[in-house]
């Protein structure tokens, strides 16, 4: 199901077995698949007990300009990490909300519990990120699952080990042939799965359902 939730459009997906249930929200990736519902389609993790809503980034998806990814591909050629992605993470972050309109109402369990947050720092600068472990490990619900090729950018493999290290029930796993993208480009619509996103949505998926039955 599709719709807005506080003015961001939204992919919002049902536990399979349906009923209340903890939600989980995401970002798309800022690369194939650039848009909520083909992030739903890409890497669906059905197998977890959760609603999932997944929501539209800036200038993606039903939020592009002239219905084109141009403009933020130009912000990426000026300036990658000031321009592109910082801005993003802050805006998707702002972006944030409650529960989405304009679908159907998504039940939650409203009781309090520790809830697992992902955490991707690709895109944001290292300042914002120590930030954002830091709050992770005050409000004791740091957690993070995070897979890369197995070959290549050894000091990215460092960075997330470190990463990793520093958030409570972290996992640094290999997936074998994994490039960057999740999806066929152009990645705007919902596709078949890849084999290596299909690789992704199981480790997800297992890391995610371990998580919420903690």
């Amino acid at each position: 199901m599709s719709g807005t939730a506080a003015g961001v459009p939204c992919t919002a997906l049902p536990p399979a077995g349906g009923g209340r249930a903890p939600v989980i929200v995401t970002w798309h990736m800022l690369d194939a698949p650039w848009t909520d519902a083909a992030f739903a389609a890409a890497l669906p993790m059905r197998g977890v007990p959760a609603w999932w809503v997944h929501l539209a980034m800036p200038m993606c998806g039903a939020r592009m300009v002239d219905g084109r990814l141009d403009a933020a591909i130009e912000l990426a050629r000026r300036d990658a990490l000031l321009a592109f992605l910082a801005p993003f993470v802050r805006q998707g972050g702002r972006g944030i909300p409650g529960r989405p309109e304009g679908t159907s109402r998504a039940p939650a369990d409203r009781r309090p519990r520790r809830t697992p947050v992902p955490v991707d720092g690709g895109g944001a600068p290292s300042g914002g990120l120590v930030r954002l472990c830091r709050a992770g490990r005050r409000a004791g619900s740091g957690a993070a699952a995070a897979g890369e090729r197995r070959a290549g950018h050894p000091d990215l493999r460092v960075d997330a080990a470190a990463l990793v290290a520093r958030l409570a029930h972290a996992e640094l796993v290999d997936v074998l042939e994994l490039a960057h993208p999740l999806a066929e480009e152009p990645g705007l619509e919902p596709a078949p799965q890849l084999r290596t996103a299909k690789a992704v949505d199981e480790v997800l998926t297992s890391w995610f359902t371990r998580q919420l039955a903690a």
